[in-house]
């Protein structure tokens, strides 16, 4: 249950951030994020995603993900 995303935000904040895991285990997440009173950064994409069964890549592009951007790139 990373929370870099929360933890990090100065950081990450310039950057588009995509939450990917399991449907059920985001879905626990939400609920303990709801719970402890955190605010969802604007910049965090949920890509929910059964390894068993989706295609990560197919997920990501699906949400957003921009593979011609780097992390690097949203730094400068």
């Amino acid at each position: 249950l990373d929370t870099a995303a929360f933890r990090e935000k100065k950081l990450l904040s310039p950057c588009k951030v995509f939450e990917v895991d399991h449907p059920l285990t985001q879905e626990d997440k939400k609920a303990r994020i709801q719970r402890a009173g955190w605010d969802i950064p604007q910049n965090l994409t949920w890509v929910p995603v059964d390894f068993t069964q989706d295609a990560l890549e197919e997920k990501l592009l699906a949400s957003g993900f921009d593979q011609t951007v780097s992390f690097f790139h949203g730094l400068a």
